[in-house]
């Protein structure tokens, strides 16, 4: 879906997030800012603040949770997950403004919005697109477990992209392609714990998304802890979390989003820079 004029966003969100498996909960915990610096989609720079723990539902919309963005120019902006499509918006200590998900877009482009209420729908987009990164890292642990002969073997697994049918945006190649490399961090000849993990995307498009990704995302000091009960290992955490210097970094990063239709064009881009600690506990 087209989002008018978002141009660039610049990520910096060093925050942990927790993966409940046998519910399929996420949990988004406080930290004292997500800092955002928001490029040709407002005239404003702002810092949203998780003030109640997010719960995100198998769909990836926010169920429950309070954010708080504090805006030089707009003021305090507060928003209130109801449940996985209703949401509270609002300023200062006006009144509660009643949105639902499905409209976060047409208050983006509409000319008509508030730039207080359109500077909170941007920030809900903010979220869903960290939901949805997050969401890549548990894709990527379960490529690392599958594997991990060819990493081990080859240094790397390549996926190749899904190929435009018909002409591809300007400057951008008819098929990419993404490598998942290591390197053997613990020493011990293994793809597992201790190591790090590079995605490296060439001009990779997902037709299933619509998403074009350019660039690297680095997955620091990999941690997988197994307890064993009557000789029968399970895994009680996996991820990249915040010791050690480990954690999900993004170098500038790009994710177009490329319309279905031909003639295939970019609706809008971000620009992923800084990094999150992830952690899935069972």
């Amino acid at each position: 879906m087209p989002i008018g004029g978002i141009g660039v966003v610049p990520f910096s969100f060093p925050f942990l997030v927790y993966f409940y498996l046998p519910i399929d909960t996420w949990t988004l915990n406080a930290h004292p800012g997500l800092n955002v610096d928001v490029k040709h989609a407002l005239s404003d720079s702002f810092i949203i603040q998780i003030i109640d723990p997010l719960q995100i539902d198998g769909a990836g919309y926010p169920v429950s949770g309070r954010l708080r963005i504090l805006s030089p120019k707009l003021g305090t902006i507060s928003i209130v997950f109801r449940d996985s499509q209703n949401m509270d918006f609002k300023l200062n200590s006006g009144n509660e403004v009643p949105v639902v998900w499905s409209s976060l877009m047409n208050l983006l482009s509409s000319d008509d919005t508030p730039d207080w209420q359109k500077g909170a729908a941007f920030a809900c987009f903010l979220i869903s697109c960290l939901i949805t990164e997050t969401d890549s890292v548990l894709d990527t642990i379960f490529l690392i477990e599958q594997n991990e002969d060819t990493i081990i073997s080859e240094g790397r697994v390549t996926f190749e992209g899904d190929e435009f049918p018909d002409a591809p945006p300007s400057g951008i190649s008819k098929k990419g392609s993404s490598h998942l490399s290591f390197t053997d961090m613990s020493g011990d000849s293994k793809a597992g714990p201790g190591d790090d993990f590079t995605w490296t995307y060439y001009n990779m498009w997902d037709a299933s998304s619509g998403m074009l990704s350019i660039g690297a995302v680095y997955l620091v000091n990999y941690l997988r802890n197994v307890e064993v009960t009557n000789g029968v290992g399970n895994i009680t955490s996996i991820g990249f979390p915040s010791s050690d210097g480990g954690g999900v970094v993004y170098d500038y990063v790009t994710r177009h989003k490329i319309s279905s239709e031909s003639p295939h064009a970019i609706e809008y881009t971000i620009t992923f820079n800084g990094g999150f600690t992830v952690v899935f506990e069972k």
